[in-house]
């Protein structure tokens, strides 16, 4: 049987809990418990906290499900270190101590400026050049590459128009000794025929730096080998990126709000008095901008001129490159040379604003991701694209053969204009002039001004073609007599779509999905759905429910076609039955230090009527491989689940700490669930109501989003229930302290506020410090909102980081070869070999716990309930979907395909038991 806390929680007994906080930890832990009780004036400690939470609807004694209070004792690893905290710095260390000096001896060396156009050799491949103490350079042919280089920068030119990828045809490199160049052969000799290649590094085991890593690193041929493990002690394997755009992001990075002010033109009528404070602590993220910024030259440099930069771009052949061969070679190594100065100052900010070694090496982790695919990658994206243009033909045929009937109807006066609300609005006039023998003077004899607009002379054919009809068009809704509750739909040039109200007498728009009087420009899409079927907005037409459907079933793909289009299946190096795609992912993407990726990280589960919802879903490996993978469980909400119950240093001793470890949503009790109810919306809706809170939305935000599930609730109306949430939950704010008092999750919001008001932010969990553009030091008071999700967010990106250098310990620990895949937010993918699924699954359970327990270490909160300890389930699966029973099929994707398997925490006791053996 399992213990339980204080508040009767099921937690971990003493032994486990020892091996997950370290046992002085939980000593003492259990010491200022008792010290506190005794201590405690008038209500003991305990049935002062049951009291208070009960006013918040909490029921005592707490339900435990059975699956953990069943659960027996077994084997958990021993830490390495005295404490929880001590481990992570000890095994983060171990991993990365050679790299850490590694980078720091990199920053000393004193790079000349790069060879002159002189100088350059224009031959295939790469070449040396080596300085030599001022008297020059040697040029030596490097048929290897950077094969004996153990650090160094990188960087890549392409040409974008000769695939949809963009292949590299000129790169660049800067080693502790050397520039190097590598041109491609049609490059360096225009008259060879073009032929896509990727830059062959030469290398397996160095370090590369380079400024957006996920756009370098993907046309490197070395990125495409399956193996990686670039730590393990006696066969280390694998190039590691450092990315200098993520560092600059993570250290000074700006909001987007601060982002406006750089951005504005010198012409803009928008002018400062004075620039704000915080525009000398951060930058724009591009290199030049970087590298003035950390490096504040005398003089700052100048960006390239745009006709240099663009001639990568605008080229249409390798001929095109020869004119300007020298200016592009030069602008290269400017750029490589730029990027190492930015490096050499801006790592070690990156090491001081991360203390803990745990956030390099998710760096490093993130920039090494990898995804197999289908082997028919390409034969998907033209299914995709087949049936997407089906579907956008049956779109147009359908509009068209209604405007040709319209014609017809017309033409033989079969309509009566003047009293159709939906005729009148559209413009009618037609040119009936005739020539002196009774013919017409043009082609457009006749034809009303409304469907001119719409169609063109096709000569060619000898006659009037009606051009292709969009959904969005206005035509299109008048064509499908469009209604909003019962009342046809109106254009109004300065209201958008609007219908008769006959309460009001007056026109009033049809409501936005965002904002209460916005102008609405189109109701054909997935956001009026709901009020399609509800029959808010109707026709009397069957084409206008085929319409809808078919706007839905295109609208993802017609949104990421492009960004599909640009991903490149190759043949792994060293498995060429597998077929690799390499994500463009930066570690610190947005200022809150979670990553980015502009495909990957987006993709949707597969939804049965869209094309293409299925991409997630075609990350596949074939046996002998499988995949790993797991959700954190509602991340964001556990995280600010212990910030409220740090206050009594008590897991589950707030509202917002029971509703996330004992809340049900079966029974309605779950913090989704009891927000809906407080408020009477759907809990999909307080779901997303929650998050906004945690956020720091304020009324008119949450007031959107209320709306966005139900358009027919005024925005006076859903900002009262959103001033409703925030009393509910939040609370009132103190006049005297500031802080909020008497709601449900009070606790939570004051702590995530003492974090974002202090001068220098720190995560409460790997420390990682605020970006100086953004510190209340230097921004005052503004900017709350973005600081307080930064709060958040970065102790969710740390967790990440924490599980990553768990797992690099215990694979290597265990012996077991596995390797990163991807992270997508909370959903973390493994691949290793079907005979290790097992093990790697329990590793996974370690790996969760370790990274939980060092937050609540943090927080002096050493006692884990098993609620929080494991992961829910975790996938062993040839797919990488949400759950290993969840169906791929879609309209793009119509083929069954077999389930996986999923291991709970039960059913992983045996497996952790067997590596104590």
């Amino acid at each position: 049987m399992t213990a339980l806390n204080p508040l009767g929680y099921s937690i971990l007994p003493p032994a486990m809990a020892a091996k997950a906080f370290g046992s002085r930890a939980v000593t003492q832990y259990q010491e200022s418990i008792c010290e506190r009780a005794l201590h405690q004036p008038g209500m003991s400690l305990v049935p002062g906290i049951m009291e208070e939470m009960e006013k918040f609807g909490v029921e005592f004694p707490i339900k435990n499900p059975e699956i953990f209070t069943s659960l027996p004792e077994f084997y958990l690893p021993d830490l390495q270190g005295g404490d929880i905290a001590e481990h992570f710095n000890n095994i983060s260390e171990g991993i990365l101590s050679g790299k850490v000096s590694l980078l720091k001896k990199f920053a000393e060396i004193d790079v000349p400026e790069p060879p002159t156009r002189a100088e350059i050799v224009y031959e295939a491949g790469w070449t040396r050049y080596q300085w030599k103490d001022g008297s020059g350079w040697t040029v030596d042919r490097a048929e290897r590459g950077l094969e004996s280089v153990p650090i160094a920068i990188f960087d890549c030119e392409t040409f974008v128009k000769g695939t949809t990828f963009g292949h590299p045809i000129l790169a660049t490199a800067v080693s502790a000794d050397s520039y190097w160049v590598w041109m491609h052969s049609s490059f360096a000799n225009p008259s060879v025929e073009y032929t896509p290649q990727l830059v062959p590094l030469g290398t397996t085991n160095s370090v590369l730096i380079a400024h957006n890593v996920g756009f370098d690193r993907q046309r490197t041929r070395e990125a495409y080998y399956l193996r990686h493990d670039p730590f393990h002690p006696t066969e280390p394997f694998g190039n590691l990126w450092f990315d200098t755009m993520s560092a600059h992001i993570n250290v000074s990075g700006l909001a987007s709000e601060q982002r406006f002010w750089f951005t504005q033109p010198s012409d803009s009528s928008f002018k400062w008095i004075t620039p704000p404070d915080w525009t000398s602590k951060g930058s724009m993220n591009n290199l030049v901008d970087a590298y003035n910024f950390h490096c504040q030259p005398l003089i700052p440099v100048e960006k390239e001129s745009k006709k240099t930069r663009n001639l990568f771009v605008t080229a249409e052949s390798m001929s095109d490159f020869e004119p300007n061969r020298d200016e592009l070679v030069e602008y290269a190594l400017r750029d490589v040379k730029l990027t190492y100065d930015l490096y050499s100052i801006l790592v070690l900010k990156y090491l001081q604003s991360n203390p803990s070694l745990t956030t390099l090496y998710g760096h490093f982790a993130q920039t090494s991701s990898i995804l197999p695919v289908i082997p028919d990658w390409e034969g998907w994206v033209q299914n995709c694209e087949r049936v997407w243009e089906e579907s956008i033909n049956k779109q147009n045929e359908l509009l068209s053969e209604l405007a040709e009937e319209l014609l017809k109807d017309w033409q033989t006066d079969d309509i009566d204009i003047d009293n159709d609300p939906w005729l009148s609005q559209l413009d009618w006039t037609a040119n009936f002039a005739l020539k002196k023998d009774g013919k017409p003077k043009s082609c457009w004899y006749g034809v009303p001004m409304w469907y001119r607009k719409n169609a063109k002379n096709d000569k060619s054919a000898g006659k009037i073609v009606l051009e292709p009809i969009t959904t969005k068009s206005r035509l299109s809704h008048i064509l499908l007599r469009l209604k909003w509750k019962g009342q046809p739909l109106v254009y109004d040039q300065g209201k958008g779509w609007t219908f008769w109200n006959s309460e009001k007498s007056e026109y009033e728009r049809v409501p936005h999905p965002d904002a209460e009087g916005q102008n609405v420009g189109g109701v054909l899409s997935k956001d009026y759905l709901d009020d399609f079927e509800s029959g808010t907005l109707s026709s009397d037409l069957p084409q206008a429910q085929e319409l809808i459907r078919l706007a839905i079933k295109v609208s993802y793909w017609t949104s990421v076609r492009s960004r599909v289009f640009e991903q490149l299946p190759e043949r792994a190096i060293d498995e060429q039955d597998v077929t690799i795609v390499i994500p463009q992912t930066i570690p610190s993407n947005t200022i809150s230090n979670r990553a980015g990726e502009h495909l990957w990280l987006t993709v949707p589960d597969p939804k049965p009527d869209k094309i293409g919802t299925e991409v997630k879903t075609r990350v596949q490996i074939k046996s002998p491989y499988t995949f790993i993978s797991s959700d954190y469980d509602g991340q964001e909400a556990v995280v600010a689940s212990i910030f409220a119950d740090s206050h009594h240093k008590i897991a589950g001793s707030t509202q917002y700490g029971h509703s996330v470890l004992a809340g049900s949503k079966d029974d309605g009790t779950d913090m989704h669930s009891m927000t809906a109810k407080r408020i009477g919306i759907s809990r999909t809706i307080a779901k997303n109501c929650n998050y906004g809170m945690l956020y720091g939305s304020g009324a008119k935000t949450l007031a959107n989003t209320i709306r966005k599930g139900n358009k027919s609730i005024s925005v006076k109306e859903a900002e009262k229930l959103g001033r409703i949430l925030i009393e509910a939950k939040k609370g009132r704010k103190s006049r005297t302290s500031g802080e909020y008092l008497n709601g449900s999750d009070s606790y939570a919001y004051n702590e995530m506020a003492r974090i974002a008001d202090s001068p220098i932010p720190c995560n409460p969990l790997s420390r990682t410090k605020m970006s100086t553009a953004l510190r209340p030091q230097t921004v005052n008071k503004d900017f709350f909102t973005v600081r307080n999700n930064w709060v958040i967010q970065s102790t969710g990106s740390a967790m990440l980081h924490a599980f990553l250098t768990a797992m690099e310990y215990l694979l290597h620990k265990y012996d077991i070869r596995a390797r990163f895949c991807l992270s997508v937010h909370d959903s973390i993918l493994f691949m290793c070999k079907e005979e290790d699924a097992d093990k790697v699954s329990a590793l996974y359970q370690v790996a969760h716990l370790w990274s939980w327990s060092w937050l609540r270490y943090n927080y002096g909160i050493c006692e884990m309930p098993h609620a929080n300890a494991w992961f829910s389930s975790i996938e062993v699966d040839h797919i990488f979907r949400k759950s290993a029973t969840a169906s791929t099929m879609t309209v793009s994707q119509p083929a069954q395909e077999p389930a996986g398997r999923a291991h709970t925490i039960t059913s992983l006791v045996p497996v952790l038991n067997a590596l104590e053996i």
